[in-house]
């Protein structure tokens, strides 16, 4: 991330693994970049943390209280 266009803040650990590792599965052509973007973009959007919020704020606004949209019926379902 950068403070000012001009000062840019060093590459974390987990950053430049990520890159090296994007790198040498680009120069393999194990991936291509656009495969890479449908995965973050799918995480970000279908798969992630965000699902989990939604779900937790349904429950919260529930009318009877219970929460019962995140208690499975199934508890083996789980």
């Amino acid at each position: 991330m950068e403070r000012h266009g001009h000062h840019p803040e060093p590459v974390s650990d987990v950053e430049a693994r990520v890159r090296a590792l994007e790198s040498l599965l680009y120069e393999q052509g194990l991936i291509t970049p656009e495969a890479v973007d449908t995965l973050v973009s799918a995480y970000e959007s279908d798969i992630g943390p965000l699902n989990g919020a939604r779900v937790v704020a349904r429950a919260w606004v529930d009318p009877d209280g219970s929460g019962s949209e995140i208690i499975p019926a199934d508890p083996e379902a789980v």
